[in-house]
């Protein structure tokens, strides 16, 4: 099993690298892989794959992205220096202390053959060809064998001294030879002869490579150089001194351009120039070993310590930022939705990237690129599509860009092909609402070209503009209307360029100034037959009865939900229809008027709201009847100072006429959980009933929705962080808009109760399941608006 002990992310460099600017090196990973140093690590022709060996005798087949283990497998001998792939890579040769080079299949790590090489010797290096040639070293002899039939091919002049290193070139034609005094032997391969003799290379040569291109041949000297040979006429083309030590190993990278030698420390030679180009040193770290993948930028390395890193090493600093996408047309501001009321959309941008914009597409076309110019040096292309918009409702547009690099970044432009209903949009006024002004502005916007538009008053048509200049698509539109008093209804008719003919149609009421404002206890004048919102909002954290616990958010929840509902967002709620009910004004005195009076004026067409927070609790004698705590609860006498909770029923079903009633509770029947958590409830008894009670109003009256913070027996929790019930606030949220999913603007009932509970079940960990009712209710009934 490989252990990788440190995985480099990019740009973080673990090691020491100083470079030029010529060069530009990456660390990739660490892998401890044995606990001994390794002799050889060899890339397989397609660099995708390495062998590694050791005094060890474990061979270890590895994928040189990952450093993870691919095949491994234990032989007869350790200390196996000479160790090649097979072209197909499927095969792997070691050369064996007995003198016999084995042949192991690679996939199932199996030995597949063997045959002795050399006598009474041990095979200290081997190479194989392109064409299945293999060559070997051992003693004094050097050797020529064919891969797959293991037959002799013939034998180089014997050696005076061991022969310690051979290596073909890439084409196969003539192979090297190192002996133990540093004389490098250059052999024709076709004739078995010696062409030439190397010497002075110091006492010993350590490692032996052809570039790539097989035009040199690098040796690594114990003299702590480097030489370079032309490999064409067999001359010295370059010493290298390096910074100190044993060069014990060599490579060249593949393009043959860079030559990494491993000293101690690694370093990194330009070929052509024959300067150091980069050194890699890591405190305590003895680097032995070092090797170019032949067919990409990675260099792996190994140290004496059993570890291997790889590096990539690059001619630059890779650029791997993506471009930058700018949309000019339409112009948006961020995180807003392009609206059209047209099956097609005209878009038009901008990209900027450091290095050349190679394409650009749009909804998965390619489009054309015009140049531009960037005052930061960036290249930019400007680019422009008109792509089709294929269903009414949200489109996503992808807008992809990829740089010369291959670099691609992608945005999405989304865009709200309008229906025709919703092509053109009222700003304000806010349909069925009331005023005390005169005059009014009414301001809209339109989503397709328009040439025309007409306000009719009460049928009198009052606004006829025609030939209006070109517009923006979506820009605001404003006219001063006079109002009536009483009831006014305004039409407004646009006509488009391409004959379109849209309508809207809202009622506002002219209220008669001075009128008088009722009291708690009177009626409120009802200048008109048309819908209005009502509301009852109650909140008690302080009761009067020191035996009740107090809250520390119901009032604080009840007001913000009173303040939200006059918002424009929470349907601008008129403050003389509602009643707002806080500590000690929610006596049960004045819930019961709130209930039984002031909502007994609402008309069937009506949108009445019950907010409730605060403790509900069971008659301790009889627990199946449940109440609702007010201010001035005796807990010694629920049944004469509490409020009932079948008495909500009767207000429902008795005395409030309206038809369209949404009832929230924030209540519960438990006590404190903890220091940090309070609850809305006196005592948790398992015949608590109460949250289950309010789930059933839903029941006694047709369009009642009921939403409660949790299940009958849980609990119904306040958290300091928010400083509010946990319901209540993400009743809120969900109000402002997080639970507008479908991005209408616009969130209904069923949205909000979907949004709600599931917040609270992940914030309360699972302990507090919000639950609504389960008879039929209207799930598309709007329940806040969201500015736009």
């Amino acid at each position: 099993m490989v252990k990788i002990i440190l995985s480099i992310s990019m740009f973080v460099v673990l090691c020491s690298i100083s470079a030029a600017q010529q060069i530009y090196i990456e660390p990739q990973k660490t892998s401890a892989l044995q606990k001994s140093p390794f002799y050889t690590v060899r890339f397989s022709p397609t660099g995708k794959l390495v062998v590694l060996t050791s005094l060890e005798k474990k061979i270890q087949i590895i994928d040189p992205n990952s450093l993870t283990d691919k095949h491994s497998f234990t032989t007869k001998f350790g200390k196996n220096i000479g160790v090649a792939f097979t072209a197909d890579e499927k095969s792997l040769l070691l050369g064996e202390v007995d003198g016999s080079v084995s042949v192991w299949n690679i996939a199932d790590t199996t030995k597949t053959g063997s045959f002795i090489a050399h006598t009474n010797a041990m095979v200290r290096s081997l190479d194989i060809s392109s064409t299945g040639k293999i060559i070997t070293g051992g003693d004094k002899e050097t050797k020529l064998w064919q891969m797959g039939i293991n037959s002799l091919l013939g034998s180089f002049p014997k050696n005076t001294l061991e022969v310690q290193i051979v290596t073909i070139s890439p084409n196969g034609r003539i192979a090297a030879s190192v002996t133990a005094d540093g004389t490098i032997h250059m052999l024709d391969i076709e004739t078995f002869t010696e062409i030439r003799t190397l010497t002075g290379n110091g006492e010993r040569v350590t490692s032996l490579q052809f570039s790539p291109d097989g035009k040199l041949l690098a040796a690594g000297c114990s003299d702590s150089t480097i030489r370079i040979l032309n490999v064409r006429d067999f001359s010295l083309l370059n010493k290298i001194k390096v910074s100190a030590g044993n060069v014990s190993c060599v490579s060249f990278n593949s393009t043959s351009a860079w030559l990494a030698s491993a000293n101690n420390v690694i370093q990194i030679w330009n070929v052509q120039s024959r300067k150091l180009e980069s050194t890699i040193s890591d405190s305590g770290v003895i680097y032995n070993i070092v090797a170019f993948s032949p067919t990409n930028s990675i260099l792996l390395a190994a140290t004496t310590k059993g570890e291997v890193k790889t590096f990539s090493v690059l001619s630059e600093k890779p650029d791997r930022t993506p471009p930058s996408i700018t949309i000019q047309k339409p112009l948006l501001k961020e995180g807003e939705t392009a609206k059209i009321f047209a099956p097609e959309i005209s878009i038009a941008g901008v990209v900027t990237d450091e290095n050349d914009i190679k394409e650009i597409t749009v909804a998965g076309e390619n489009v054309e690129l015009l140049n531009t110019t960037d005052s930061s040096g960036m290249k930019s292309k400007k680019f422009s599509a008109v792509p089709k918009l294929n269903t009414v409702g949200t489109n996503d547009i992808h807008i992809s860009a990829t740089d010369s690099r291959g670099n691609t970044a992608t945005t999405l432009f989304r865009v709200q092909r309008l229906s025709k209903e919703n092509a053109l949009e009222i700003l304000s006024p806010k349909d069925i609402s009331e005023t005390d002004q005169i005059t009014l502005s009414v301001e809209f916007k339109t989503w397709f070209d328009f040439s025309r538009y007409t306000i009719l008053l009460n049928t009198i048509e009052i606004v006829n503009k025609e030939n209006i200049p070109r517009k923006p698509i979506g820009a605001t539109i404003s006219e001063t209307v006079s109002l009536s008093a009483g009831f006014n209804q305004i039409q407004l008719t646009v006509y488009g360029k391409g004959g379109e003919k849209i309508s809207k149609t809202f009622t506002i009421t002219r209220r008669v100034m001075n009128a008088p404002i009722s009291s708690t206890a009177e009626k409120l004048p009802r200048n008109t037959n048309q819908p209005q919102q009502w509301a009852v909002i109650v909140g008690i954290s302080e009761y009067q009865n020191p035996q009740i616990k107090n809250l520390s958010y119901a009032d604080r929840d009840a007001r913000a939900f009173a303040e939200f509902l006059q918002s424009s967002a929470g349907g601008g709620f008129d403050p003389n229809r509602m009643k707002v009910l806080l500590n000690k004004d929610a006596t049960l005195q004045n819930i019961k008027q709130a209930l039984y009076n002031f909502l007994r004026q609402t008309i069937e067409k009506d949108l009445v709201i019950i907010y409730f927070a605060g403790h509900g609790a069971p008659e301790p004698a009889n627990p199946n009847n449940n109440y609702l705590l007010p201010y001035d609860t005796d807990p010694n006498s629920l049944e004469t100072s509490a409020f009932p909770m079948w008495d909500v029923n009767t207000a429902l079903t008795r005395y409030i006429p309206s038809k369209k009633v949404v009832v929230f509770t924030d209540a519960c029947h438990s006590g404190g959980i903890s220091s940090d958590i309070a609850t809305r409830g006196m005592s948790l008894t398992e015949t608590n009933l109460i949250n289950q009670y309010l789930s059933d109003l839903s029941k006694s009256k047709e369009g009642t929705i009921v939403f409660t913070a949790s299940q009958a027996g849980e609990v119904s929790q306040e958290l300091d962080k928010y400083g509010h019930g946990v319901f209540t606030y993400f009743l809120l949220e969900g109000m402002k808009g997080k639970a507008d999913f479908n991005n209408d603007y616009t969130v209904t009932i069923g949205e909000l109760m979907d949004y709600v509970e599931e917040k609270v079940k992940r914030q309360t960990n699972g302990n507090q399941h919000p639950t609504r009712n389960q008879g039929s209710y209207d799930k598309d009934l709007t329940i806040s608006l969201i500015p736009h």
